[in-house]
């Protein structure tokens, strides 16, 4: 531990206006740290801020020795997140979110299973997630494996589906040794999916990871800043493909590389139902549509990408692999119709 200065585990959170949460978010780890007796600190990157959480940060940072505060221009969560890496000094890394925080007494149970299983790569916990203001809190725990070490390879066969996959590539709900957190990269291009490319890299360069069934952290997924609301569906379809095209390599490199067909094909198929909630569409919607269908990445689906589907799902499938965008929109809108009739 001396070559990380006696640091146990470095917090990286990224700042953006948040004002009404910050406060809320460094209590929750100062004071269940502060009791584990682990060496830690807090880095915070106030991403060019224009509300009080500048002021709020130099507040924390002034009383307490283990926070510090980076003030940048704006430059998005990425960048953000990319120096708070580069200056953490802890033998692990945590990302966490300013609108967010840690459950009471939740902590030390993280701390524990790591100092326990010192040494591997990355350890992957469940989370909580509230989904409207002052709603109930939803446990997502990590529970298709059992708690322990487990391959890489089992892992990402157990979780690379669309039901689990929020698991595998949150930041939050993680523990990164920091060689593994240092080498990988966000790619600042890519602002919905930025998180799950980081962390199929660190999948790539660990050939096993800790599955914990701890659920610390509150995700608050109400939160203006939730980087997935108010999205097109042309930007949804892009994060997809950018999921699909960046986890293909690595579930490749464990020899289980048809999982990433299932995932594009229900991905597809999800975005497509998106368009088939929108209570009215409008001739920029149908052409958005139109493209999805007609994107030459849907060329390499496999007839056997997904299991038993609906008969209209199947055929959009069979459009999209044939680049038969107006026809599979066709489809859709007499589903729509359907849809209209029996409700």
């Amino acid at each position: 531990m001396d070559s990380h200065n006696g640091v146990f585990l470095s917090f990286v959170i990224p700042v953006y206006n948040a004002e009404k949460t910050m406060r809320r978010c460094l209590d929750s780890i100062v004071t269940q740290m502060d009791m584990t007796g682990e060496p830690y600190e807090v880095i915070c990157v106030d991403d060019g801020s224009t509300d009080d959480s500048s002021r709020i940060l130099d507040d924390y940072a002034a009383k307490h020795e283990e926070i510090s505060v980076v003030h940048a221009a704006n430059g998005g969560p990425s960048r953000a997140r990319e120096r708070g890496v580069e200056l953490a000094r802890g033998r692990y890394i945590v990302f966490a979110d300013s609108d967010d925080y840690y459950r009471d007494g939740s902590l030390s149970g993280i701390v524990r299973v790591v100092k326990s299983h010192d040494g591997i790569g990355m350890y992957i916990f469940g989370y909580c997630e509230r989904n409207e203001l002052d709603g109930p809190l939803a446990e997502r725990k990590a529970i298709l494996l059992a708690e322990g070490r487990q391959s890489t390879r089992d892992f990402l066969k157990a979780y690379a589906t669309p039901e689990h996959i929020s698991l595998l590539n949150f930041l939050f709900n993680k523990v990164y040794r920091a060689d593994v957190a240092k080498t990988a990269r966000f790619d600042h291009d890519v602002t919905l999916g930025e998180d799950a490319l980081y962390n199929y890299t660190c999948y790539a360069a660990c050939p096993e990871v800790y599955m914990g069934g701890q659920t610390a952290y509150v995700y608050e997924n109400y939160s203006a800043h939730s980087l997935s609301r108010g999205r097109s569906l042309g930007e949804v379809w892009t994060a997809y493909k950018t999921i699909v095209q960046g986890i293909a390599p690595v579930l490749e490199q464990y020899g289980i590389d048809t999982q990433a067909q299932s995932l594009h094909a229900v991905y597809l198929i999800s975005v497509m139902h998106e368009y088939l909630r929108k209570p009215t569409t409008t001739p920029q919607d149908r052409q958005i549509a139109v493209g999805i269908l007609n994107d030459g990445f849907n060329r390499a689906l496999s007839r056997s990408a997904v299991g038993r589907i609906g008969t209209v799902d199947s055929l959009m499938l069979c459009c999209a692999r044939r680049g038969w965008g107006r026809l599979g929109l066709s489809l859709c809108d007499m589903k729509r119709v359907r849809g209209r009739k029996t409700s």
